[in-house]
């Protein structure tokens, strides 16, 4: 019996082209030329120990962008944000039937917030469980131990995390969550059959 659902954002509920593909491609500025940083002081960002907003501007004339910060993270986000309108309606029939859905991501705190006001957390989803809030990556246990102790009182195994990440989907069944591996809305079919509403 699922009575949780936990849903990844990035390639999951979010779609479509991804950041650094646009960025490429609007601005020739390569998935190379960003990695130091996205790889190295950003982490810091989606685990909630550095702010965004103040470790980009020393980063982005380097990269070739001419504009602010401001500007770089508008685009950014703006340019990944397209919804999984099926994926959305799906969910919404679990909570119909009293299952609440939540959202579980990486994230550094505007991402965050934006995501929150554009995913309409509160009205759709029953919350947001983010990485830079929690403290933790989202490939370790501790990330879902954390999410355990702030949910309705539950069984891990009730509780059904849907990713597109085999990493992070080993990390939720350490801690005893039933998983599934999203690899496009046709999974949806399957995890109807495969799991009781409720």
């Amino acid at each position: 019996m699922i009575n949780v659902i936990l849903c990844d954002v990035d390639g999951v509920l979010i779609v479509g082209e991804t950041f650094p593909v646009s960025l490429a491609r609007d601005y020739g500025i390569t998935r190379e030329t960003t990695a130091a940083f996205f790889q190295g002081r950003f982490i810091d960002c989606v685990l909630g120990r550095a702010d965004l907003m103040e470790l980009l501007p020393a980063h982005l004339p380097n990269w070739g962008w001419m504009e602010s910060a401001e500007e770089f993270v508008d685009y950014w986000f703006k340019v990944h944000s397209q919804i999984n309108s099926t994926l959305v309606s799906w969910l919404q029939d679990w909570r119909r039937a009293g299952v609440p859905c939540f959202l579980a991501t990486v994230q550094e705190r505007h991402r965050a917030a934006y995501l929150r006001e554009l995913l309409a957390v509160g009205r759709d989803f029953d919350g947001m469980f983010v990485s830079c809030e929690l403290g933790q990556r989202k490939d370790s246990p501790a990330f879902f131990e954390k999410i355990l102790s702030q949910l309705p009182k539950v069984l891990p195994s009730e509780v059904l995390f849907i990713d597109d990440s085999s990493a992070n989907l080993v990390a939720a069944r350490e801690v005893g969550m039933t998983t599934e591996l999203f690899t496009g809305n046709a999974d949806l079919d399957y995890l109807l059959t495969h799991y009781s509403l409720g």
